[in-house]
């Protein structure tokens, strides 16, 4: 009885440690999905974009100039 309890006690122990030849698992840190933003402007000409630009400020500048215009 007492070889029993101590058997299974060994083995619990050998189970919740770590052996030192265990391979290390690493996870990569998960890749952040770059963020997104479309902005449509439907029944605008985009002649306008061009015609006007003289006129834009901080938002439409910095679309025209650092976004993608199709």
């Amino acid at each position: 009885m007492k070889k029993t309890i101590w058997l299974i006690f060994a083995i619990l122990i050998l189970e919740l440690s770590e052996p030192s030849f265990a391979v290390q698992r690493t996870t990569a840190a998960p890749v952040k999905p770059k963020l997104v933003v479309a902005i449509v402007l439907d029944q605008f000409r985009y002649d306008y974009l061009l015609r006007f630009e003289n006129e834009y400020n901080a938002g439409l500048r910095r679309l025209l100039t650092k976004g993608a215009v199709f």
